[in-house]
């Protein structure tokens, strides 16, 4: 992991390169050892799959049994993300808010939190990062997936959103608004689709 991590720029680069796309345990082996020195807190078992950015390594933290898919994206401030989770095909965390997955939550194929946006009150500018900083005016809030939530696939998650335990949100949604735990909602304004049963089972014993 040492020599993995060494801050040489040519030899980083390549690191980054060949670590992108080494397949099989050979990749989750290698990629763990590279993420190990990387992230704020690293807590073993994690795989970490080809074509996957972690934008800000330091400010994240990730605990055991973690399966982060091909092609995800991590780009925004600060992570946390807890035991259990699966962030599928393509999944996407941007913006610069904070994002916490709590235990065996999830995130569904093309699935997007967006963590932190714009606001356009007072006369501010919504420009984007072209822009000064003084002129803007960024709301970064904490997005929460709660425990067992999920959301489906090509789901939209906006800032600040909480998702109960166990909330299941389904296709093509876009989450502008918390839901409550164990309830499955849907397009149409987060249509309401009913209520689902609780998880019965205790929490998997990893070890």
């Amino acid at each position: 992991s040492f020599l993995l991590t060494l801050p040489v720029p040519v030899y980083r680069t390549i690191i980054k390169i060949f670590i992108n796309y080494i397949e099989g345990f050979s990749g989750f082996y290698i990629r763990a050892l590279f993420y190990s020195k990387k992230l704020n807190n690293f807590k073993g078992n994690i795989l970490i799959e080809k074509h996957v950015i972690l934008k800000n390594p330091s400010k994240y933290t990730i605990d055991r049994f973690v399966y982060i898919d091909i092609g995800s994206k991590i780009l925004c401030d600060e992570l946390v993300i807890e035991s259990g989770c699966h962030l599928a095909l393509n999944s996407l965390i941007t913006g610069g808010g904070k994002v916490v997955m709590k235990k065996y939550s999830g995130l569904g194929v093309n699935s997007t939190i967006i963590s932190a946006t714009e606001v356009i009150q007072e006369g501010h500018r919504h420009s984007g990062p072209m822009i000064p900083n003084e002129q803007r005016n960024i709301f970064r809030p904490t997005t929460t997936i709660e425990r067992d939530a999920w959301s489906t696939t090509n789901v939209t998650i906006l800032p600040g959103i909480t998702l109960g335990a166990g909330a299941v949100v389904t296709p093509g949604s876009v989450v502008n608004k918390n839901i409550k735990p164990w309830m499955v909602m849907g397009p149409e304004r987060i249509k309401k689709y009913g209520k689902r049963e609780e998880v019965k089972f205790s929490d998997p014993q990893y070890d």
